[in-house]
């Protein structure tokens, strides 16, 4: 519940959604269809994800 409905580890309230939307838009900007998106097998779920967080990750950060 704490990364779904709270503020997680990373202060970030409702974590687990926030980091969803963030895989959901680098996959769209990579060129997958919402229809891809929805198709991805629940076997290869965990890998895709993983794979697109850490892509997220490697991504250089804007300076604050």
């Amino acid at each position: 519940m704490r990364f779904t409905m709270g503020t997680g580890p990373a202060g970030l309230h409702r974590e687990a959604y926030y980091a969803g939307w963030r895989v959901t838009g680098y996959w769209l900007s990579h060129g997958r269809s919402l229809a891809d998106i929805a198709r991805i097998p629940e076997a290869r779920a965990p890998a895709e994800v993983t794979a697109a967080i850490d892509a997220l990750l490697a991504e250089p950060q804007p300076k604050r």
